[in-house]
């Protein structure tokens, strides 16, 4: 007859076990059941009045591992409800410990890592660099704001470049690769400019972005920063990585290398051509080759400007 009786404990003490790997994961106060009313009404009664509920409700509201067991037939019901006392004797010796095991692990989790993650969070906002607001920008004074925001709070010992000329030449050129302009590149850029489009240095604004090469946090800003304060006529891209720091566009939808395109900003949408870094051709012939392709296309967008 024991082994008969282990059944019902055993799926119940099961459930409280699944119940309290829940509230240690994560908290939780919600343990499903088919029939909460049944739930409340049990732990809510007293001692007295348990025992002679459980007398009434056992039969109707049995546990599920008894019933299917009575449907197979394992398990018979006794004509002298002895099997119905029998129920209620074991359940009435074994809830006081479930409740007092239910009350102890039902506390709410710590917050004090929640409090540590929101500290954390405040100080990283305040020691943060202060935002600076674009449409304050201008050729006049907004070259001057964003170096000087550079000087307050740029984290690196070495300060990035962020371009060199004045805000009102005509021609923009930016540049941008992983390992930056090397000093073979510098060559090859200076005689494209000289050499090939002749474009003089007093027409010219040169504007690089890092890509990732300094860890801090208020150069890459400054650089879309810097546009706003330019007023080019037509731009030059150059870099296979530049096609996600600018905004380029097309009329038929199709941003590449070699065509003509268009460049905006907040401020101004200009003539745009996007070729080849002068590091990458250093290094590929092929590359060079095509970059002399697209550079032709880009004098005659000068020459549609009269430049």
């Amino acid at each position: 007859m024991s082994q008969e009786f282990e059944d019902p404990r055993k799926e119940l003490l099961e459930d409280l076990l699944q119940w309290l790997d829940w509230q240690a994961s994560c908290g939780g106060e919600v343990w499903p059941v088919d029939n909460i009313a049944v739930w409340n009404q049990r732990l809510s009664q007293s001692p007295k009045s348990r025992g002679q509920t459980r007398r009434v409700t056992v039969r109707s509201e049995e546990p599920l591992g008894l019933q299917s067991a009575q449907k197979k037939g394992s398990i018979p019901e006794s004509k002298d409800g002895f099997l119905s006392r029998s129920i209620s004797q074991t359940n009435r010796q074994s809830q006081p410990n479930i409740e007092e095991e239910i009350k102890s692990n039902t506390t709410r989790p710590s917050k004090k890592p929640k409090r540590e993650l929101t500290a954390a969070f405040t100080s990283f906002l305040q020691a943060r660099a202060p935002s600076i607001d674009f449409a304050k920008l201008d050729e006049q004074t907004g070259l001057k704001t964003i170096k000087e925001h550079q000087r307050r709070y740029c984290s690196s010992d070495t300060l990035c470049a962020i371009g060199a000329g004045r805000p009102a030449n005509p021609v923009l050129v930016i540049e941008g690769h992983a390992q930056g302009l090397t000093q073979a590149a510098k060559g090859s850029l200076g005689k494209i400019m000289d050499n090939v489009l002749n474009i003089p240095r007093n027409k010219m604004y040169w504007l690089p972005n890092l890509l990732g090469q300094s860890t801090c946090t208020v150069c890459p800003t400054l650089f879309k920063a810097t546009l706003e304060c330019l007023s080019p006529q037509i731009v030059l891209i150059m870099g296979r990585d530049m096609k996600s720091k600018v905004s380029m566009r097309n009329t038929n939808g199709q941003v590449q290398m070699g065509i003509e395109m268009e460049m905006h900003t907040n401020k101004w949408t200009v003539p745009t051509l996007w070729t080849h870094h002068p590091t990458d051709m250093v290094r590929d012939v092929q590359l060079k080759k095509e970059c002399m392709i697209h550079l032709k296309t880009f004098k005659r967008m000068l020459r549609k400007v009269t430049l």
